[in-house]
């Protein structure tokens, strides 16, 4: 819930100071966020850092709590089988959960196009072939939360069940909704 609040309160500025430009030579309209001369200057910095934080710390958070499980686990481990040394447990563990700490590292890679284009701030005179270069790097970034449940919903029986009375419950609320603002 703090992060719904958060990420739109410290992403505002921008909705409110985008400008559309009719771009006749091109044939396009552009979306552009243009700050006022008075405040263009801070108003740049703050979406910068904003935007870093709103890239570095899921990626810290993630890493994290993949170190601390991998941690946790080695020192449960260590304590019920003392005769194996802890550095022993620790490379079991980190072969066994290598997949927590690639995953995020993955993830990062894949939304670097993002948050490049997002640094581009500048308007650039493109050929409309290389529009499809930008939207490619733009979109590849939303390839992991698509990949994550192919990956891990999809063959678990347990997720996938799970995933089906949660779609089940939203389809009753939806149509509870529906039939009552029809009557």
């Amino acid at each position: 819930m703090f992060v719904c609040i958060i990420v739109p309160c410290t992403s505002i500025q921008e909705p409110l100071n985008r400008t559309l430009i009719d771009d006749e030579d091109e044939g396009r309209i552009w979306c552009i966020v243009h700050y006022s001369n008075s405040s263009s200057t801070i108003l740049n910095k703050y979406t910068s850092i904003s935007t870093v934080i709103h890239f570095a710390c899921p990626f810290a958070i993630n890493l994290i709590s993949a170190f601390g499980i991998i941690l946790l686990i080695t020192k449960r481990r260590s304590a019920l089988q003392e005769n194996i040394p802890l550095h022993s447990h620790l490379q079991i563990q980190f072969r066994e959960h290598k997949y927590l700490i690639i995953s995020p590292i993955g993830l990062v890679l894949l939304a670097l196009p993002r948050i490049l284009l997002a640094f581009l701030v500048e308007c650039m005179k493109s050929a409309r072939e290389s529009i499809y270069t930008f939207l490619f790097g733009y979109f590849i970034s939303f390839l992991p939360p698509i990949l994550l449940f192919i990956v891990f919903i999809l063959p678990s029986d347990v997720y996938m069940k799970e995933f089906k009375r949660a779609i089940n419950s939203y389809w009753r609320r939806l149509h509870c909704l529906c039939s009552e603002g029809i009557n």
